[in-house]
């Protein structure tokens, strides 16, 4: 061994020796932590195995010796030509056919953009191509979601153009098509024959000012009464508000003006009532990395694991029947130093953090240090509960009594802008049920619904089968439509007028962008045409009927007005404030009687999940194939359980087991979840559809069944004592938690630090490693980027791990689904994917997100070793991909530090395709975006920075600019699909060469660092650190 090869091994000795004693170790599963050192090894070496053991034919091995220089090389020539014609397969034909007449407005290859807003009155920017909607995004101008959207709505392009929709109105009993026509005669001919208040309509409550106008006319002219009905309600905050002040109200919150916010069970970054608005309002109070200000400070109480907890600077597990007691202790901290209403004294004066800590089991260190951080921030904190626990309506009672104590009513809850609540009272539909079982129903319309999936028990499909005629307007067979008469197919949100008022004083328009693919109708036109008795007009003059009515004021030209608000896509008006009065009384009454009982068992826990929410998404093929946002599993919903449970009942991850409530019964796979409470099963809602076509039907089980009434009239999915019993099978869980190792590399992937570390030295986050001085070996000359060159940073404080980027980079670069079993091997499709890694105990660690996408190195491994030159560096730092030359070797694949690249195993297109049979019109074509080249067989695929947009862009400008163009573009002016979508501002693009972009201000911050820096790939993505506010702990 001579000198230098001393030295370096010597280096790497060192090396080795600081990175195990870096205290800072990441893990990814439970699994993975458990594992001993020869385990690890063994599964780092499979890292490359691109098929299952099973599928891989045994060939018997040749002794190295016995093979010839001549037959290693006619092995070899034999190899590379089997891989060019299995690789190089013929591309499919297509042709270009151009119109005879081009219609006015047109110009190829110009996309068509038109303001609208979504159900839940998200403003929207829909991007069209040649008449086609190929794309949603945020409309940048709307005072509420301000650009960004969430997984759900960047989806809704796949529910346009899912070939399961109904395609003419249906007669279930008789089997056959009806045309429009003869479904407005027999409806009529009901409506007409029905007496006062036997026309009944169950609905999802309307946020459109339009359409209540519509249901006042229906009513008026039918005697009709309408029930309004959602599977996952708000009614404890508003039944709380009613109880003190007789006024139902379901206030707007401001997490934008808090500096410290206290969530219990509630998931604001992820589900909770308006979570774009509220991750675009936290995200403020997360610039550590631009402003010099504190970042806002959260603490977080839950069961399970979800996007806010993973965000919050302390956290807590507890059982659902512990939210009461434990917010309960915090009242009674907090009432030592600041003063209740004279009512509640006596109440929170017998709470304490001590009784607190004894009954939920958190720290009584951390409840104090939770009334100290609440009461030092009067008037700038915010405390937020959950709705479905066994005493939600005190809970609600108990956090609207905290705010209003600290100052909070009228700040950070708003008492100016509600949000309007889509639920009547659960006794309402109660009502409707034991009508229509004592024949007093003779028409019932459903709309926008399914009852008969998500209300727990079998009375409503009892009670709809005494009525006479039943109507559903749905986009898609379910569940209820089993118990209709009549099935009409409603028309999505892209193809139908409308406008939404989800916030007072903040109307959107809605308007269609393209012409109904389907004999369809939305509910709003079936109103319309009914009160009309059968006469269809447009439904665009009653919007404006009601916009002329409601909101104009003149004395500008109506049209040219109307113009501007449909340009705009949103209409603004100043709320009218609306002071916060309460009565204690008979709130006070229910605190007083609330007694802890601790009984044993197990508890349920039922949540919303971010891919399926109630249900209605289970036929969307990109939110089945979106990775749960905390175990990452995909295409099923599963029964999570803590590392400590598991491990006294000897539960294995994937084992199935039984979930037990009176004469219910579920059956769901295991999954191991660090940061749960041991006595605690969590189970996610809208899986367990038995009709939810071709693809979401039979997946998972139904949490909703499990449902209940709690002692108080509210809806309770949480808080049930349940009976578990463990099954001797086993299935595979699909997750991508596993899909790529650490490798023991933590050190440089990911940085995080302390909020008073990081005020001594901005640093502190980094693990410093030294390298060896030598000089460039390099082959290559370094790149020089005359013009552009373009970058991103990621703030890893601001990111909530909504995952809303993963399927923008779906529905904008035409990426594929797989199909649960394709996951399970390692396939997974999707261009960036969302990292999560644990630190510390199991019980109860830390966790931070890391989104990864391909990190367009300057010094690309995959570029030095593809033989075709299918991968290269642009000239404005790209690391491009040329379809038409790979051949599939995957060398590249092996060669990303990243694990970024993703290869063709099929033509997925074409497997998806195959699902719609060829009888059928399949409209799934009409969603791709025809500037992204759609993938076949046999080609590697990754991020490419949405390149598509980029030309796109600095076209715009080079025209723009004509001969004054020096390749600066405005700041902003690109934005990649996964930049523009996101609620929480975590990700910046622009122009590295630019010193005054914000992408090359804030990938020059000293606490800036890249992953796997150590390499020396010098990636084009620079990541900032998380930085966790723990007040005066270093």
């Amino acid at each position: 061994m001579n000198a230098s090869e001393k030295e370096l091994k010597s280096f790497r000795m060192a090396q080795e020796a600081l990175l195990n004693e870096t205290p800072r170790k990441l893990w990814k599963s439970v699994q993975e932590r458990e594992e001993s050192a020869d385990q690890k090894l063994q599964r780092a070496a499979q890292e490359f195995v691109v098929l299952p053991k099973d599928q891989v034919s045994e060939v018997p091995e040749t002794p190295a010796n016995q093979l010839s220089r001549r037959q290693f090389f006619q092995w070899g020539a034999a190899a590379t030509a089997l891989m060019s014609s299995v690789a190089c397969q013929r591309r499919p034909k297509d042709y270009l056919v151009p119109f005879v007449n081009k219609p006015e407005g047109y110009t190829y290859g110009v996309p068509v953009w038109y303001a609208s807003s979504s159900p839940q009155g998200l403003g929207l920017l829909v991007k069209t191509r040649e008449g086609r909607p190929i794309k949603v995004e945020g409309n940048p101008d709307h005072p509420g979601n301000q650009g960004a959207l969430d997984a759900r709505t960047q989806a809704s392009t796949l529910d346009l153009y899912n070939p399961d929709r109904l395609k003419a109105p249906f007669d279930r009993k008789a089997q056959k098509d009806l045309s429009w026509e003869e479904v407005d005669q027999r409806v009529l001919k009901a409506l007409e024959e029905a007496s006062p208040g036997e026309v009944r309509i169950l609905m999802e409550g309307s946020q459109s000012p339009t359409l209540d106008r519509m249901l006042e006319d229906f009513q008026q002219k039918f005697s009709a009464r309408v029930h309004r009905y959602s599977a996952l309600p708000t009614e404890a905050i508003s039944r709380a508000y009613e109880l003190l002040s007789d006024q139902r109200r379901l206030p707007f919150y401001r997490f934008d003006l808090a500096d410290v916010v206290v969530s219990v069970n509630a998931d604001f970054l992820g589900t909770w009532i308006r979570p774009v608005e509220f991750a675009k309002q936290f995200s403020k109070r997360k610039r550590l990395h631009e402003d010099d200000e504190d970042p806002a400070r959260l603490f977080c109480f839950e069961t399970p694991f979800s996007t806010t907890g993973v965000h919050a600077d302390h956290r807590a597990a507890i059982l659902p029947s512990h939210e009461l007691p434990l917010l309960l202790g915090v009242a009674g901290e907090l009432a030592k130093t600041i003063s209740f209403e004279a009512d509640l004294r006596p109440v929170f004066s017998a709470w304490s953090a001590e009784r607190a800590a004894e009954i939920t089991g958190v720290s009584s260190e951390l409840i104090q240090e939770t009334a100290r951080a609440l009461a030092s921030a009067r008037g700038r904190s915010l405390v937020v509960a959950g709705l479905f626990g066994p005493q939600s309506l005190e809970l609600q009672l108990l956090a609207i009594a905290i705010n209003q104590a600290l100052g909070n009513m009228g700040v950070t809850v708003s008492d100016s802008q509600e949000i309007r609540e889509i639920s009547d009272p659960a006794i309402t539909l109660d009502q409707l049920i034991a009508d229509c079982s004592a024949s007093q129903v003779k028409v019932l319309i459903v709309a926008g619904q399914n009852p008969v999936y998500s209300r727990p028990g079998q009375e409503i499909e009892r009670a709809i089968k005494g009525v006479d005629l039943v109507v559903q307007l749905t986009s898609q067979k379910d569940e209820t439509s089993e118990f209709c008469d009549l099935v009409l197919p409603e028309s999505h949100f892209l193809e139908a007028w409308g406008d939404q008022e989800s916030l007072t004083g903040l109307v959107s328009v809605q308007q269609p962008s393209i012409h109904p693919l389907f004999n369809s109708r939305s509910f709003g036109e079936a109103l319309s045409a009914w009160v009309n008795d059968g006469k269809l007009e447009d439904y665009r003059f009653e919007v404006e009927k009601t916009w002329r009515e409601n909101f104009y004021s003149g004395p500008r030209d109506f049209r040219d007005w109307w113009r501007s608000q449909l340009q705009k896509g949103v209409w603004e008006r100043e709320a009218p404030r609306s002071p916060f009065r309460y009565r204690w009384t008979g709130a006070t009454a229910l605190l007083r009687a609330y007694e802890f009982s601790d009984s044993e068992g197990i508890e349920l826990f039922s949540y919303e999940s971010i891919q399926m929410g109630d249900g209605r998404h289970a036929n969307n093929a990109w939110l089945q194939e979106l990775p749960d946002p905390i175990t990452k599993v995909v295409w099923t919903n599963y029964a999570a359980v803590s590392p400590a449970f598991a491990k006294a009942q000897n539960l294995k991850q994937g084992q199935l087991v039984d979930i037990r409530l009176a004469d219910r019964q579920l059956s769901l796979p295991l999954v191991i979840q660090p940061g749960m409470r041991e006595a605690a099963v969590a189970v996610a809602f809208g899986y367990g559809r038995r009709l939810a076509g071709r693809l979401g039907s039979q997946r998972g089980s139904n949490v909703f069944q499990m449902g209940r009434r709690s002692s108080n009239g509210l809806p309770q999915f949480s808080g049930q004592r349940i009976d578990f019993s463990p099954t001797s099978r086993h299935v595979k869980l699909a997750s991508t938690q596993h899909h790529f190792d650490l490798h023991g590399r933590d050190y440089d992937i990911l940085q995080h630090t302390t909020l008073a570390a990081f005020k001594k030295n901005p640093r502190s986050a980094k693990v410093e490693l030294k390298t060896m001085d030598h000089p460039s070996h390099s082959m290559y000359p370094d790149h020089v980027y005359a013009g552009h060159r373009w970058g991103m940073t990621i703030d890893l404080n601001k990111c909530t791990g909504c995952q809303a980027c993963v399927v923008a980079c779906y529905s904008e670069n035409n990426v594929s689904v797989v199909g649960p079993d394709q996951v399970e091997k390692g396939r997974h499709m999707a261009w960036v994917r969302l990292d999560l890694y644990y630190q510390g105990n199991e019980e109860s660690p830390e966790a931070v997100y890391q989104p990864m996408l391909c990190q367009h190195c300057e010094r690309a491994p995959c570029e030095t070793v593809c033989p075709v030159l299918a991968t290269v560096h642009s000239s404005d730092g790209l690391n491009d991909m040329i379809y038409n030359r790979c051949v599939g070797t995957r060398y590249c694949a092996n060669n990303c530090p990243y694990k970024v690249r993703r290869f063709n195993y099929f033509d997925y297109s074409s497997r998806l395709a195959e699902t719609v049979p060829v009888n059928e019109e399949s409209p799934l074509s009409l969603m791709l975006n025809p500037d992204v080249t759609v993938r076949s067989r046999g080609v590697m695929e990754k991020c490419t920075f949405c390149v598509q947009r980029i030309r796109h862009g600095v076209d715009e400008i080079k025209a723009q600019m004509g001969d004054n163009y020096r390749h600066r573009i405005p700041d902003g002016h690109i934005k990649t699909a996964c930049q523009q979508t996101c609620p929480a501002d975590a990700i910046e693009f622009g122009d590295l060469n630019d010193p005054n972009s914000r992408v090359s201000q804030s990938s020059k911050r000293a606490q800036g660092f890249k992953v796997l820096s150590v390499l020396n790939t010098n990636p084009a993505v620079t990541y900032l650190p998380r930085v966790r506010h723990k007040g005066n702990e270093t």
